[in-house]
């Protein structure tokens, strides 16, 4: 795992768009009802992670795959004082590598291992790939890493089946748009639907455009909070508030701590 962290570090200051994330923090970091938002697989490089809300799982130089369908608590824990770990998000899309097989399972929200020698440099070819690979490349390398999960016998990764709701739908859509916003009628219009047919739909499934939003403006914010070195401020207007007051108010609701709170466990001092 050292190979992994000291690779990342070389990487870091290349300035070209990553396919995957490194969250770091030198205290440790409690968050409520994280929302996983893409399959996501956590490589835990150094420190220790524990889920759920009774803390059902404990992870320590291991790898976690989540699916997409949870909202989850998480303590980050330092160990030697400091907690790294790398983060890959996964699209619907890169589980058609395993078309014509069926789930050897029912259907999983997560699935934990170790990291062998052989997995840490499927790993670590993926990140060099970063300093040179276009897109395509990016996606066939993120697909190399399902499929060797597979010959690897964690046979659950077929199982973690991407969710791709409406509700999915409209998170994308959000997503994709300036500042996470787009209107009513916007969506509409994408989906080609009415709004009273969208909110049925919606309510169906539990959720609404509102609570939607909310959960997407939230996962980004956190996601550029622990990934990017912006003011507060500056994270809350791309996020789409107005000001950082009601961000902040948003964020602590949400997720338990303000977001100052979360920046300060990631300086040394």
């Amino acid at each position: 795992m050292q190979t992994l962290q000291a690779l990342l570090e070389q990487i870091k200051s290349a300035d070209r768009p990553q396919p995957f994330s490194v969250y770091h923090s030198y205290f440790e970091q409690k968050l409520l009802d994280v929302p996983i938002t893409k399959p996501l697989l956590i490589i835990i490089l150094q420190g220790s992670k524990a889920l759920g809300h009774t803390q059902q799982m404990y992870c320590q130089q291991q790898f976690i795959f989540l699916a997409n369908s949870l909202n989850i608590d998480m303590r980050n824990i330092p160990d030697n004082d400091a907690y790294h770990a790398l983060l890959i998000e996964f699209e619907p899309s890169d589980f058609d590598v395993f078309t014509g097989y069926q789930s050897v399972t029912k259907e999983v929200s997560y699935f934990s291992g170790q990291v062998c020698a052989r997995f840490e440099s499927c790993l670590t070819q993926f990140i060099q790939s970063s300093l040179w690979a276009s897109n395509d490349i990016f996606t066939m390398r993120k697909r190399e890493i399902l499929w060797f999960l597979k010959e690897l016998g964690f046979n659950d990764v077929l199982s973690i089946k991407p969710h791709t709701s409406l509700g999915h739908k409209v998170h994308e859509l959000l997503q994709q748009s300036p500042q996470l916003h787009m209107s009513v009628s916007q969506l509409c219009r994408t989906l080609a639907m009415s709004e009273s047919s969208l909110r049925r739909k919606l309510k169906f499934e539990g959720t609404s455009i509102q609570i939607i939003k909310d959960r997407t403006r939230m996962a980004q914010g956190l996601h550029l909070l622990q990934t990017k070195q912006y003011t507060i401020g500056h994270v809350a207007s791309l996020c789409g508030f107005d000001s950082q007051s009601k961000f902040t108010e948003k964020f602590k609701k949400h997720f338990g701590l303000t977001p100052s709170a979360l920046l300060r466990t990631k300086m040394k001092d």
